[in-house]
């Protein structure tokens, strides 16, 4: 059946969202929602996970990347700073002219819900929460001490190019 999809816009996350392991490609809306016509099965399995440019497996060349092109991090990019993930997961079953809206809920707090799930159908959410992700947190230490050391190194550099020049 043909299902429309609403999402809020976020900034605050990079949502990738799935139905039946498919990723959903959305356009956007004159009211500023972004917007998806699908064909949903009876039973069919929708995600929501977000994304953290820490949790790849090149998180820290990732991190440095974007400490060197946002000039030491004086530009940073506002990207994803907290230290939790979430997962949305339900079992649709959807009727004749069903709609969904996607929004969000930044209460980042463990366990709490991360989705707004709002439909005019039947649905079984099987997950929808806020974990905490300690291996976040420790890579987030090791990028901010690495920044540590490197803006040492060029006060140090500085310092001694300016002592060079003077005696």
């Amino acid at each position: 059946m043909m299902t429309t999809i609403k999402v809020k816009p976020t900034t605050r996350y990079s949502p990738v969202i799935r139905l039946d392991g498919k990723k959903i490609k959305f356009k956007k809306a004159a009211s500023g929602m972004l917007e998806a016509d699908v064909d949903v099965a009876e039973g069919a399995v929708m995600e929501i996970n977000n994304w953290n440019t820490i949790a790849g497996g090149m998180w820290f060349l990732t991190e440095m990347f974007y400490f060197f092109i946002g000039i030491f991090g004086i530009f940073d990019t506002g990207r994803e700073k907290f230290n939790m993930a979430f997962r949305f997961r339900a079992v649709l079953h959807p009727v004749q002219g069903s709609q969904i809206t996607v929004g969000w809920i930044n209460s980042q707090q463990e366990g709490s819900p991360a989705v707004e799930f709002i439909r005019n159908f039947e649905a079984e959410i099987t997950d929808n929460a806020f974990y905490g992700q300690k291996q976040f947190r420790k890579r987030r230490r090791i990028a901010r001490f690495a920044k540590f050391v490197i803006w040492l190194a060029l006060i140090g550099a500085a310092i001694a190019i300016v002592a060079k020049t003077m005696g």
